[in-house]
């Protein structure tokens, strides 16, 4: 109707900007369902759970694109483009928020978490951990009743 309405002969401008209006959530919507249908591609989850299932080692890149049967380049590719973050930063991220959780829930020291997550020197670890979080893994956890 809006459609018919705008091509039928002179538009005023309030027709000129409720048609727009109308295009622009019309838009905002199509995108909006576009985005909620979009999965991730397989070799990204393989490359995820493969993270996951490997927090404690070391990580390359080479390996973990490895793992999603694809080279370092269509990783890293993949991780921006889904994540916003290159694999290394995902990786780093989800150590932290593994290591966040373990200083949460377990009555674990700062170093054994550290070793858990994959930091095998714990003041490179705790350094990391203040960046992430603005305090030290020592005291991140410490308001809280732990087990």
């Amino acid at each position: 109707y809006a459609i018919d309405r705008f091509l039928a002969g002179p538009v005023d401008e309030y027709t000129s900007r409720a048609l727009g209006t109308l295009i622009a959530e019309e838009n905002a919507r199509l995108n909006a369902t576009e985005a909620s249908t979009l999965s991730a591609p397989i070799a990204l989850e393989l490359m995820t759970d493969f993270v996951d299932a490997n927090l404690d080692t070391h990580l390359s890149v080479a390996r973990i694109a490895a793992a999603g049967n694809c080279s370092a380049p269509t990783a890293q590719r993949l991780f921006a483009r889904h994540t916003g973050l290159s694999v290394l930063a995902w990786v780093r991220a989800q150590r932290m928020e593994r290591a966040a959780t373990l200083l949460r829930t377990t009555s674990l020291r700062s170093g054994e978490v550290a070793r858990m997550v994959g930091y095998s020197d714990p003041l490179y670890f705790s350094r990391v951990f203040r960046a992430t979080y603005a305090v030290p893994p020592s005291q991140y956890a410490s308001g809280q009743l732990r087990p």
